[in-house]
């Protein structure tokens, strides 16, 4: 069964359609320059009613203690996902010092090999591959570029993991018909701009992956 994730989430639309349609993880930007940036308090104002079956996520860009500790004093989330160039001494201080699972996000170019994560078996709870960024100055993640799957064909991933980057409607069935993560993980796929979500585009993609998860 193929979860999913739909990241970004900025206003009380998007959470009103995470509920409707039943989304598995909810994930919030606190990176700097990010269009899909909110900030702590104003997360906690559009989460007071989203459904409790939803699991929350922090992303984080090679976050501090101090911003990701003040973060997590407005919202109590079920998950840090760590989407810059942490590395495996990082992730442990993090997990000791707030004592939550880890979603750590790895980068993929035009190769592929399992020594790129290898380190992070038995440190995070979830890999997530996400495309890397094209131009110098962007952010990792929600640039809506897709990465060559067929990298990972035959890689063996030990523990759960999820696959980003570049994703929507369109192509999900391809990634899937490939791939097998236990999550997939859409921003900018299912948005009418940056930061907003289409119910359309989001309602569309969910049809697909869950047609799949039933077989037909």
């Amino acid at each position: 069964m193929v979860e999913i994730k739909i990241c970004g989430i900025t206003c009380r639309e998007d959470v009103q359609i995470l509920n409707s349609l039943q989304i598995d993880y909810a994930g919030f930007v606190f990176a700097e320059g990010s269009k899909r940036t909110i900030s702590p308090e104003r997360c906690r104002d559009i989460i007071s009613e989203i459904s409790p079956r939803i699991k929350l996520v922090a992303l984080f860009v090679n976050g501090t203690d101090n911003q990701i500790g003040t973060t997590l004093e407005q919202v109590d989330f079920d998950y840090l996902q760590l989407h810059g160039d942490e590395d495996v001494k990082k992730i442990e201080h993090v997990n000791r010092l707030f004592g939550k699972p880890i979603i750590k996000a790895v980068g993929v170019s035009n190769t592929f090999d399992n020594e790129q994560v290898t380190d992070y078996f038995g440190i995070v709870d979830k890999l997530l591959l996400d495309s890397i960024p094209m131009a110098k100055n962007q952010l990792p993640g929600g640039n809506g570029v897709s990465f060559n799957w067929e990298l990972l064909r035959n890689t063996k991933i030990p523990i759960p993991w999820m696959l980003a980057g570049g994703l929507n409607h369109k192509n999900i069935d391809s990634a899937l018909s490939l791939l097998s993560p236990s999550c997939v993980d859409v921003s900018s796929g299912v948005e009418v701009c940056p930061g907003k979500k289409s119910a359309e585009k989001v309602s569309l993609f969910v049809k697909r992956v869950r047609s799949r998860n039933n077989g037909s």
